[in-house]
């Protein structure tokens, strides 16, 4: 069977098509920076944990070989200063885990519409497909049927 022609394909939904991928990609994007943020704010988070670590082990050590309380209390506060940008830390990184999920959540979704979409166009293909070859049988019996009959009428 001869291959069909489908230049004359016109898929009506084809600027709702590709603003869909447009938006899946805009969407990936989102994913991606939202990830990379993550990723630099656990690394400041791991950074800021050994720092915190460090320090508590200069106090501990500044503490028994001087026990002077005046220096300790400082250094117990600058801990728990440490400890607050470690806590502020922990909370951007479950804001921006949060964020993820949602950035992953609406991918899927625009992935799920692009994907939805792709097939009914490739549905709408296939029914133009079948339409131009019913044209095209339907051609070919009416020229045959008009080369038959005068051959007919001839015999006659």
């Amino acid at each position: 069977m001869a291959s069909i022609d489908t230049r004359g394909f016109r898929y009506a939904l084809e600027p709702l098509r590709k603003r869909s991928d447009w938006q899946l990609d805009t969407a990936i994007a989102r994913v991606a920076a939202v990830r990379t943020q993550l990723e630099a704010a656990r690394t400041a988070q791991q950074e800021l944990e050994a720092r915190v670590i460090a320090q508590a082990r200069l106090a501990q050590a500044a503490w028994q070989k001087r026990g002077d309380p005046g220096t300790q209390s400082s250094l117990l506060s600058y801990l728990a200063g440490l400890q607050g940008q470690k806590a502020r830390a922990d909370a951007e990184i479950a804001t921006l885990e949060g964020q993820l999920a949602r950035a992953r959540q609406a991918a899927l979704e625009k992935q799920q519409e692009v994907d939805m979409l792709r097939q009914h166009r490739d549905q709408e293909l296939d029914a133009y497909r079948v339409e131009q070859v019913r044209k095209s049988s339907a051609e070919a019996d009416q020229d045959w049927s008009a080369r038959r009959s005068p051959v007919q009428e001839e015999v006659e």
